[in-house]
């Protein structure tokens, strides 16, 4: 005899709902426990306290509301900083200039001069192009025209 045929859905059910039945009580009774014992430990003063036991303030003052500013456009980054090195060398070409011209002009490392033009890029939004000509070694950087 299989134990399917001895148990019916009924009966699995019901015993189901038994055992939350004992569960619902058991935790019941556990929180009258924990609630009895934490006001014990602490009595109700009836002075209304913040969270450090200080009196409340006795009277609402609203934060004063802000302006609204003129909508200005957000500094990029600093201006001595080496994307701000290699973004006024940049601005202030007309013609591009290479990696190396870069890296004697602002007084940064290959490797920061390429750094600066990657994340001016990337983080900042800064159109900067580079192309080269036949015969040229490197490329040459410089940002785009807005037109």
């Amino acid at each position: 005899m299989s134990s399917t045929k001895i148990y019916t859905p009924e009966l699995i059910a019901s015993l189901k709902k038994l055992g939350d039945n004992f569960e619902a009580a058991i935790r019941a009774d556990e929180r009258q426990r924990l609630l009895a014992k934490f006001r014990q430990e602490f009595p109700v003063t009836g002075a209304s306290t913040d969270m450090h036991g200080e009196p409340l303030a006795e009277e609402f003052r609203p934060q004063p509301k802000r302006k609204n500013k003129p909508a200005t456009r957000a500094k990029l980054f600093r201006s001595n900083s080496k994307r701000g090195r290699v973004y006024r060398e940049l601005a202030s070409s007309t013609l591009g200039l290479n990696s190396r011209t870069l890296m004697a002009r602002t007084g940064l490392s290959l490797h920061g001069v390429h750094c600066a033009i990657s994340s001016l890029r990337t983080e900042f939004k800064v159109p900067i192009v580079s192309y080269r000509k036949a015969g040229w070694i490197r490329p040459k950087y410089k940002i785009a025209s807005a037109a």
